[in-house]
């Protein structure tokens, strides 16, 4: 899996420790012909409605890795946006480890001149 350097530099830069109090539930996420996606979602201390941010994982290198990979938690970022008192979803896409059905994404070679248009499908 590749991360961008900035990426990580943000992430050391807005480093705090996990909140104490946090909730975390793991959610399947019924999908179509019975395959389900599985989430954890990291909630704020307190009851309050909070706004919601996605941190989606990347891909594989090699994609016979998709199968065995296991629910992201990314705790820096997430703790930074627990601190501001978001609700973090980290979802496990279609076809990679605990989330069934098959893998169904393409964006094409790196190389490929156009990428906006497999990124739409």
């Amino acid at each position: 899996m590749r991360f961008s350097p900035f990426v990580a530099l943000l992430a050391l830069v807005f480093a705090t420790p996990l909140a104490a109090q946090e909730r975390e539930e793991i959610v399947r996420v019924p999908g179509p012909g019975g395959a389900n996606l599985i989430a954890t979602v990291l909630r704020p201390p307190g009851e309050a409605k909070a706004p919601v941010v996605v941190i989606n994982h990347g891909s594989p290198a090699d994609g016979s890795q998709r199968t065995t990979m296991q629910r992201p938690k990314y705790p820096t970022l997430s703790s930074w946006f627990l601190a501001k008192g978001y609700v973090v979803a980290l979802p496990l896409r279609r076809g990679y480890g605990e989330s069934g059905g098959t893998w169904a994404e393409s964006s094409g070679a790196c190389g490929t001149p156009d990428s906006y248009t497999p990124a739409l499908q």
